[in-house]
Formats: structure tokens, C-alpha cells, sequence
């Protein structure tokens, strides 16, 4: 029989505002324990109501939005949407501001900055509202750091705030991999590494 000794503790990664797929490595020693714990927690992303007369080209003004890059919602609208926006449609938000942004067709346009093309602003008030907040954060393992492959039992869907933990005693693959996948919505994510060496006893 042998314990375990605390022989580093830190931080390995912190999302914040996490709308695209992300991941980090931690290389451990084979033979020691580890442990991988998870808070995360989701960003309230309030609805945006933007009068026509705000919107001028591919750009909706709007004060403190607070929206991010990525994020996916729907329009709605209290008279005419701009062409070519249609309703119960997943727009993805590029930030250019703080109380500016565009709208993509996709998360890889917004995230390459590519806005989808407005041929007039509408009339009345455009609203854009964001969808709820999920992912599959999940924990991966590889020999070689090249080919990871998933834990077994040890992926989670995040639709919420909470935590989660990953222990692995004792550690028999050199290189351990944390995954987060969104499929809506922004996560943020801050991870406690706990590292320990197995010793005899006295």
C-alpha cells in the first residue's frame, strides 16, 4: 500500500467567454495520481433590440450589447426584418464594439469576421436573442500527445453552472487532454490541476 503526497497544484486553463471548441494538455508522470476539477458557469447573454434606424450597412448599434463573438441567436422583429435575416434562423454574433456588431451565417464566418450582407435595415425594432448556454466538455488521454482518445464515462453536457470531477490513480498515459465542444451559448471554465506522488509508507 502507498499514499499520495501533493506535489503541484494549478491552474491549467481558464475560459472565459467560450463560444468556439477549445482544449489544453497537461503532461503527467506515469505512475503518480491526478486530478482534474472543472467549475464552470455560464455568461448571460441578454437579448439586443436594435431599432432600424440603428443599423447601417452589415452593423447594428446598440450600447453595451455586451455580446461576444460566437454567439448564436435568433432574430425576431416588431415590423420588417433587414433582407436577407428570416426568422427561427441561428445567426452567430461578431463583436466589433462595445455597442457595435454584425451578424455571420455560421460560427466559423463569425469567428473569421465574415458578416452576412444586409441589402436594407428593415423597419421597427430588430431584436436579436441569444439561445441558451450548452457543451460537451469531456476528458481525453494519448501515449504519444498526437492521437487522444475519450475517457470512458468521463464527458459531461454542460447546460448550466456546477463542477466536475476527473481523478486518475494511478496515471498509466503520459498525456491528458480537456475538451470543450459549445454547441450554444458562452461558457466560461476554470480548471484546479492537482498533481500527486505516490510514496511508501513509513
Amino acid at each position: 500500500m502507498s499514499q499520495s503526497t501533493l506535489i503541484d497544484n494549478s491552474t491549467l486553463v481558464a475560459v472565459t467567454n467560450q463560444t468556439g471548441s477549445t482544449s489544453a494538455v497537461y503532461n503527467v508522470a506515469l505512475g503518480t495520481d491526478v486530478s482534474f476539477q472543472s467549475t464552470y458557469s455560464v455568461t448571460s447573454q441578454s437579448a439586443a433590440v436594435v431599432p432600424s434606424a440603428s443599423i447601417s450597412g452589415n452593423v447594428f448599434t446598440k450600447n453595451d450589447h455586451g455580446l461576444v463573438t460566437g454567439v448564436v441567436g435568433q432574430m425576431t422583429t416588431s415590423n420588417t426584418l433587414p433582407t436577407p435575416l428570416v426568422v427561427l434562423t441561428n445567426y452567430y454574433v461578431i463583436r466589433l464594439t462595445a455597442n457595435t456588431f454584425s451578424l455571420a451565417s455560421s460560427l466559423a464566418n463569425a469567428q473569421a469576421g465574415t458578416p452576412l450582407t444586409l441589402s436594407d435595415a428593415g423597419t421597427g425594432n430588430q431584436t436579436f436573442t441569444p439561445t441558451s448556454a450548452s457543451g460537451v466538455y469531456k476528458l481525453q488521454q494519448s501515449c504519444d500527445g498526437v492521437t487522444y482518445f475519450d475517457v470512458s464515462g468521463d464527458t459531461v453536457t454542460i447546460s448550466g453552472s456546477g463542477t466536475v470531477l476527473w481523478a486518475i490513480s494511478p496515471v498509466t498515459t503520459q498525456y491528458y487532454k480537456l475538451l470543450f465542444t459549445p454547441t450554444s451559448g458562452v461558457i466560461n471554465i476554470t480548471t484546479l490541476v492537482n498533481l500527486f506522488c505516490r510514496v511508501a509508507p513509513f
